[in-house]
């Protein structure tokens, strides 16, 4: 999956390096050779970093039979850190060429795909929806003297017209049966959600991180029970009033929004924990 995510970035600047005329460069998904003719524009990959801060510690799995399942290890989400650098024989189309790449990734359009899917998207070993471009959140990381200077060091070449790319977020899970739905086990207290947290705080969620901040709403709000930590639907009398365990100022608009979605689902695509959830929401709406 990585090799698929990152040919489709270059696929993706390729396309924009042809439509801005550079009919001599070359994007080249490789390591910089320290000896020999570096010239293209290169996309190398410096390391790997797990996502931990939305890492559930619990998955249940449920089968095809919606009775039986199995306990396994969460799912491996990864973060990139990706070097883009420009080898070109004058230093003035080096430097423009950067500045096109970064103006063309912070203005990527994530309302549509542009690449196509790439030849070993096909691969069977992980049960995995290779990103688009288009999906991805490409963020710009900002190297200081030294990190810059034990860069290019490693690398063993000359500076060059550079930038890296922290690209968030991919998803490695377990193989799993054609309809297997995962379900993370969450604590009762929305204290320990990491979603929540970040919510809270005012920082904005990507819509894969709201749908998880809904699927965990959800399951806390079908197995609470006692009224002083259940999750309330209704709005507070003061936007500042707070409670122990109580949904506040746009989280019980998420959870009511995600309940009320799981009533345009099939039946057969609920899990239990779903079916319980809504039988709760429709018993106290009656």
């Amino acid at each position: 999956m990585l090799k698929s995510t990152l040919e489709n970035i270059r696929q993706y600047l390729e396309k924009k390096i042809e439509k801005a005329g550079y009919s001599d460069i070359k994007v080249k998904l490789d390591s910089i050779s320290k000896d020999g003719d570096n010239s293209g524009l290169y996309l190398s990959l410096l390391r790997i970093e797990e996502e931990t801060s939305i890492k559930p510690q619990t998955v249940f799995r449920y089968q095809n039979d919606r009775i039986t399942g199995k306990a396994t290890n969460p799912d491996i989400c990864l973060n990139l850190f990706v070097l883009v650098s420009a080898f070109t024989k004058d230093y003035g189309t080096g430097l423009q060429l950067i500045s096109d790449v970064i103006y063309w990734v912070n203005t990527i359009d994530h309302s549509v795909t542009e690449v196509s899917n790439p030849s070993d998207s096909n691969d069977n070993s992980y049960k995995s929806k290779i990103p688009s471009v288009s999906e991805l959140s490409i963020e710009l990381q900002s190297l200081n003297m030294e990190q810059t200077n034990s860069l290019w060091q490693t690398i063993g070449t000359k500076i060059v017209p550079a930038v890296v790319y922290k690209i968030r977020m991919l998803r490695i899970a377990e193989p799993t049966s054609r309809n297997a739905q995962a379900v993370y086990k969450v604590e009762t207290s929305l204290q320990n959600s990491p979603m929540l947290i970040k919510y809270r705080s005012g920082q904005e969620l990507t819509q894969k991180e709201l749908i998880l901040l809904q699927e965990e709403l959800v399951t806390i709000y079908a197995k609470t029970v006692d009224s002083k930590s259940r999750i309330r639907l209704e709005i507070p009398e003061k936007p500042d009033e707070t409670e122990t365990g109580g949904v506040h100022g746009g989280e019980e608009e998420l959870l009511k929004a995600a309940l009320l979605a799981l009533k345009n689902k099939k039946a057969s695509d609920l899990t239990d924990i779903e079916i319980k959830a809504l039988e709760k929401f429709n018993k106290e709406n009656q």
